[in-house]
């Protein structure tokens, strides 16, 4: 099977400031990053499909933090289930702009560096990710006191989180997306698939989703929130111009555009969730 490197949006970033206070665990095979609500009820929880940093990434575990401060009990499993994806620290390398060319040239030989690991780990993982994340939603339903299940996938995982959504019956009662590196074709066919509520987290610019594509996206969207029995279910939001790919778990906090752009992001997922799984959710 043969495969090109991925854009360097997708092998480069930054890490978040903050220390994650979850747990780790082994749930279902897996190991998992758990972070549980002051409750400490796995009632109302959600699974984060993880980007291709794996789910050791502190940025992910911080965003699983803030969830579980909304009530949910949230859930980061290890989708490459051993796999040796980039380690966390493969992002820090823009914690600064770079100010002479010789800087510059650190920075790309860093990206450049990951790049074979994150090609290694798409090669071997790809097609088992959406089996084990099926599996995982499956096991918190069935094994776990989960009686409601949003999901929310980022980059590599924003598909598969989706796909948890377009099966009947469906394995959650919410889904969500983040600039999601895969899509099926036409890409509009992900909305037309969706049998529960879903959030759309759209970059300004994406590699993995051309605008006309987007459109399409959106108009699908638009026309199922008409329908009697999907009505209002589906809510999206594209990000200001200067997003790209990534934004919402990778992005720079130092540029206030940026971070303005990634808490919004978050805080419109917060409201999503809490409308579905919290507030009554939907009858399907």
């Amino acid at each position: 099977m043969a495969t090109t490197a991925p854009p360097e949006c997708c092998t480069t970033g930054y890490i978040f400031a903050g220390t994650p206070t979850g747990k780790e665990e082994k749930l279902n095979g897996l190991d998992c990053y758990v972070a549980m609500p002051p409750s400490n009820s796995t009632a109302t929880s959600i699974l984060i499909c993880h980007d291709i940093f794996g789910w050791k990434m502190p940025n992910t575990r911080l965003v699983a933090d803030a969830l579980a401060k909304e009530g949910f009990a949230v859930f980061v499993p290890d989708f490459f289930n051993g796999y040796s994806a980039p380690p966390p620290n493969a992002l820090d390398i823009s914690v600064a702009p770079a100010a002479t060319m010789w800087g510059r040239f650190v920075q790309v030989g860093r990206a450049l560096s990951v790049v074979p690991s994150v090609a290694y780990t798409v090669i071997n993982t790809k097609s088992k990710y959406g089996a084990l994340a099926k599996s995982f939603a499956a096991f918190l339903k069935e094994k776990h006191s989960v009686a409601k299940l949003g999901s929310i996938g980022y980059c590599f995982g924003g598909h598969d989180s989706l796909l948890l959504g377009s099966i009947s019956p469906p394995l959650a009662d919410a889904v969500a997306e983040a600039h999601a590196g895969e899509w099926s074709s036409p890409p509009s066919k992900d909305a037309e698939n969706l049998v529960v509520p879903a959030l759309f987290i759209f970059s300004d610019k994406d590699f993995s989703l051309k605008d006309a594509d987007r459109k399409g996206v959106i108009e699908t969207l638009e026309e199922r929130n008409k329908e009697e029995k999907t009505k209002g279910w589906f809510d999206f939001h594209v990000y200001a111009p200067s997003t790209m790919h990534g934004f919402a778990i990778r992005c720079n906090e130092d540029d206030p555009v940026q971070k303005a752009e990634r808490d919004l992001a978050l805080a419109n997922t917060k409201a999503f969730f809490k409308k579905w799984l919290l507030d009554g959710g939907a009858k399907l």
